[in-house]
């Protein structure tokens, strides 16, 4: 090969005629040495990041690969995608190290199910591939020869703004446009369905939009023929059989996109009618989170299809949603080691990754048999379209009992349908208690335009309707039932935005059930699905109309819609009615002469006795309850004694008595508090522990119940739970900065323990919960365990420990750890397995807290040393420690200034005298302190007379500073020392906060002295 230099000596030697060849000859070499000279530099380039390198001069890159990047965005981003096979994706750029071309592969991996790669290309390499883009068809094809130019179906989307506007222009169209037009008017609508109908004077066009069919246009019928004609191509049937029904398919291929439409054709009295479904591929978009499930029941659902075996069957009419769901699930199960095979009819949508089957009666290809084939595939999932017959149930039953996770359809109201349903088809009771994982009952229902939607004010009927149906949900649901309605919306007049409809989009609502102890039991005995209704409720199942109910709830939908898609539920407010008598929802209804009552009653504690003993033994219980309530009693005690039944209630932590109630009084009320627990009347035990609820027009409140038995009789303890957790305020709780400053600063950390000390009834639980209400949001999450759980709070995961079943805090807390939350709240560390666990979670990312008995913020240290934790693992893992008490507020209605007395004198100045002159400065107590003064209560109607309404409480916090730790690690260190070195370190004590209180006018200073030691 000649050089260069040569080539050139050669062409300075050649003749003229000769010149004009050489030069070109010359231009084309130097050309070529320049590319590749752009080539090993790439090429270099390539290999010092890390990249693989590729020459697209010439490369065969398939239509299908170049169209998974547009052009105009292939420009902007100076890339290409030149290689795509359905499994891998490999995009070419100059730029590599860009975000954007990063971002761009994940997102068609993500979208395709692919494997991605970039690969480093030249200018050169890049600019002959743009190329190619000239070549791509710029029509949309449809499969069966025939085309819709791209230019008309954009210009009648452009045109159209709503399915009204086909009226308008259909019948001014040409005869091969009529079709083009209806899709784009389907497509911009998002429709489901488009039916075409021959009636008497004209053939109707109508479209389903979120489940509901508008008419959009009449055709002229003249054109009838030639149009379904047209249609019948697209489908590939027979043009020329019109007296039997017809089935065909056709794919629309969009440049981003692709909509199969199904077709089916059927004769009429009036000429053939059309229905075509139009099914969108990117709907298989939707994720397992977008299913608009509420947090309790995403969690079970979750759980349940994590389990290697099993079924988990959909049930609802046909357009309720029950395959989009199957398919959410199986797009989240969707793993490269996981084999999943559907067997379905027809083929809905494509799903990458996964095998897919079509069941063809016509070759005797059916569920059954087709099931019997896919599990010689050894598949670890298998989707059944529909179980229709005992042999595919069976099969199906017997595929998840032998290691498979089997989801599939089944066509019933609900979902407390299923169960006898399979039975009525044949499968054995015995079969389907250990086979059954998970019965989803769903509907779909539209969503209010956001943008029209308004204000709807109840009546009095529905009103009561709603409070019925939210007021039977089981507290095992740990729902949070607000007690009054918010605002709820209907649908407004309609805007451009929904096109008239006031309704856009949908949301699925849900009742899904998991196999319970007692519903073995009821399908084991072939319960009915009344029954078996009934027992879900009361398990905690949140029923498909109460789903719906609480969204209302949420200005997501109207109750018109939720009463229009679940149709007629009579047979539902009749159970309602059963379960608040009878199950887990039953109860005592407080009416309003009853609350009238009490708050008469409320007035005046004191003189309760001789008016609640003339009351007829029917309303005294509803007459106890309503007083409770309205003075904010914590417990109702009724406690027999020698010859007369004494009732007290604990208000602000004191108990008072109420009533001394004749004796005869007193087992009608007893009967009645056990009917209202569940508990048989006519048996004796040594104790007896439950719940019921109480209904008042406007709220509903839980209630634990105790009875023991003791040597005058069965002694009865009611206490009254609040659910107003978000109300819980750490301010309103009676933190002062000097208090809330610390508990704040550790509330920041990401992992460590805040732990709360105190007796029984001191509010340390109350606290947690106020920590949890600040730290709880969106991305954080929350979960407890308690015995029992006394508040419920929304977008937190909620356990209750059973020691009878071996579920243990310690159990819980391994449990906990595997579901990796950021927070977990342990209701009580009660032993030292516990507190070894909860010390090594916060040590490894997790924020922990809880409660521990003891008498103060040093004292839990103490406490948790004792427990066996190691000194210096304790000084690093614990970032604070609460120790509280709660004191009576004076009454704000009758409180007056009282002088101190010289002996509280003495014991306020000792104890102000010792807080830290830092703390005083940096919160502006000197004022306070210098114009001390006390007050008391002097008794009124607001406060029944007591001086006293409400309760605050005191607090100490022992931060984990370099100081303290230093000190804890000492060895021989008493609790004194401890506590002189937090106060000296900044801390105030519950005595020195509670001083400061008196002073300034919350409680007084024997309230101080009663609580503290």
């Amino acid at each position: 090969m000649q050089s260069i230099e040569n080539l050139i000596k050669d062409s300075q030697g050649k003749t003229s005629d000769n010149d004009e060849t050489t030069q070109s000859k010359f231009a084309q070499k130097q050309k070529q040495i320049k590319l590749k000279e752009m080539e090993r530099q790439t090429s270099a380039k390539a290999d010092a990041l890390g990249l693989p390198y590729m020459n697209l001069f010439r490369f065969p890159i398939s239509p299908e690969a170049l169209s998974l990047i547009p052009e105009e965005e292939a420009y902007a981003l100076r890339s290409i995608c030149f290689y795509y096979d359905g499994v891998n994706i490999r995009i070419g750029t100059i730029y590599p190290e860009k975000e954007e071309i990063i971002d761009k592969l994940e997102f068609l991996c993500k979208k395709h199910h692919c494997n991605g790669g970039i690969y480093v290309i030249s200018p050169h390499s890049l600019k002959s591939a743009w190329k190619l883009y000239a070549t791509l068809p710029k029509l949309i094809r449809i499969e069966g020869g025939v085309e819709i130019k791209e230019e008309e179906l954009r210009k009648f989307e452009a045109e159209i703004k709503s399915y009204k506007d086909l009226e308008s222009k259909i019948n001014d169209v040409n005869i091969s446009e009529i079709v083009t037009l209806i899709l784009a008017t389907a497509m911009k609508t998002n429709s489901s369905d488009i039916h075409i109908e021959a009636e008497h004077d004209g053939v109707v066009v109508r479209f389903r939009i979120d489940g509901v069919l508008q008419e959009a246009a009449i055709i002229k019928k003249e054109k009838w023929k030639k149009i379904i004609s047209r249609m019948k191509l697209l489908a590939k049937v027979k043009i020329n059989v019109d007296d039997k029904p017809q089935d065909g398919r056709y794919t629309v291929f969009l440049q981003d996109d692709k909509i199969d439409i199904r077709s089916s054709f059927l004769p009429t009295a009036f000429g053939e009618s059309v229905v075509m479904r139009l099914l969108k591929s990117n709907s298989i978009g939707l994720s397992f989170d977008q299913l608009g499930l509420i947090p309790q029941s995403y969690e079970k659902l979750n759980h349940e299809i994590q389990k290697p075996n099993g079924l988990i069957l959909t049930t609802g009419p046909t357009g309720s949603g029950k395959t989009t769901t199957l398919y959410a699930v199986l797009n989240k199960l969707n793993k490269p080691g996981t084999k999943i095979i559907t067997l379905e009819d027809p083929i809905e949508y494509q799903l990458k990754g996964i095998n897919q089957s079509q069941v063809n009666p016509k070759e005797n290809y059916t569920f059954a048999n087709g099931l019997r084939s896919i599990l010689r595939q050894d598949p670890d999932i298998i989707m059944i379209g529909e179980i229709r017959d005992l042999d595919t149930a069976e099969i199906a039953v017997q595929a998840s009992l032998t290691g498979h996770l089997v989801l599939s359809t089944l066509h019933t109201n609900d979902s407390s349908g299923v169960i006898p349903r399979l039975i009525d088809i044949g499968v054995k009771p015995y079969f389907l208690t250990p086979s059954i994982n998970a019965v989803i009952g769903q509907r779909l229902v539209r969503k209010l335009c956001p943008h029209c939607n308004i204000k709807h004010d109840l009546d009095i009927n529905e009103k009561e309707k709603v409070q019925k149906i939210l007021a039977v949900i089981s507290p095992k649901a740990e729902i949070q039932i607000p007690n009054q309605l918010p605002i709820i919306y209907k649908a407004g007049p309609g805007c451009e935005k929904c096109s008239g409809l006031a309704y856009k989009g949908r949301i699925g609502i849900y009742e899904i059930f998991t196999m319970s102890d007692n519903v073995k039991e009821l399908t084991s005995n072939g319960a009915p699905a009344f029954k078996i209704l009934k027992q879900l409720i009361e398990d905690g199942m949140i029923t498909m109309l109460q789903d719906g109910v609480l969204k209302c709830l949420d200005g997501l939908t109207s109750l018109e819609e939720i009463y229009r898609v679940i149709g007629k539920f009579d047979y539902i407010d009749s159970l309602y009615d059963i379960m608040v008598s009878d199950t887990i929802g039953r109860g005592i209804k407080i009416s309003e002469p009853d609350l009238i009552l009490g708050e008469k009653f409320a007035k005046d504690i004191n003189s309760v006795n001789q008016e609640f003993n003339q009351l007829p033994n029917n309303k005294m219980l509803a007459a106890l309850i309503a007083s409770a309530v309205k003075v904010s009693a914590g417990d109702i005690h009724i406690e027999p004694t020698g010859n007369k039944v004494k009732i007290r209630f604990r208000i602000d932590g004191i108990l008072h008595d109420i009533v001394d109630m004749q004796k005869e009084n007193y087992f009608p009320i007893l009967s009645e508090i056990k009917i209202l627990a569940g508990f048989p009347t006519n048996v004796k035990k040594a104790s007896w522990d439950g719940r019921f609820a109480i209904f008042m027009s406007q709220a509903k409140m839980d209630c634990r119940l105790s009875i023991i038995s003791g040597g005058y009789g069965e002694t009865v303890v009611i206490r009254l739970l609040t659910n107003q957790a978000e109300a819980l305020d750490m301010k309103e709780l009676g933190m002062r900065p000097y208090i809330l400053n610390p508990i704040q600063k550790s509330m920041k950390r990401t992992k460590g323990v805040i732990i709360t000390s105190g007796p029984t009834g001191s509010g340390k639980t109350t606290t947690l919960y106020s920590i949890l209400n600040r730290l709880n949001k969106p991305d954080v999450k929350i979960i407890t365990v308690e015995d029992p759980i006394e508040y419920h709070l929304e977008g937190i995961m909620q356990t209750q420990i059973d020691p009878s079943k071996n579920y243990t805090f310690e159990v819980a807390l391994k449990s906990l750890l595997r579901q990796n939350p950021n927070i977990m709240m342990i209701g009580e560390i009660r032993d030292a397995e516990t507190a070894k666990i909860a010390i090594e979670a916060s040590m490894t990312g997790h924020l922990v807290l809880s409660t521990i008995h003891a008498n103060s913020a040093v004292g839990a240290i103490a406490r948790l040393l004792g427990l066996g934790i190691n000194k210096q693992i304790l000084s690093s893992s614990v970032e604070c420690s609460i120790g509280q008490r709660l004191v009576r507020k004076i009454c704000t209605h009758c409180k007056e200034e009282v002088k101190i007395e010289q002996e509280n004198i003495q014991i306020i100045d000792e104890y102000l005298q010792k807080i830290n002159k830092d703390i005083i400065k940096n919160y502006h107590l000197e004022d306070i302190i210098r114009n001390k003064k006390t007050y008391k209560g002097a008794g009124c109607e607001k406060c029944g007379g007591l001086g006293y309404k409400g309760r605050v409480g005191i607090y100490e916090v022992v931060e984990m500073s370099p100081a303290l730790k230093k000190i804890i690690q000492q060895e021989g260190i008493t609790d004194f020392e401890i506590e002189e070195a937090a106060i000296n370190d900044g801390a105030v004590t519950m005595m020195q906060d509670g001083i400061l209180k008196v002073i300034t006018g919350e409680t007084t200073i024997e309230e101080i002295l009663r609580v503290v030691d």
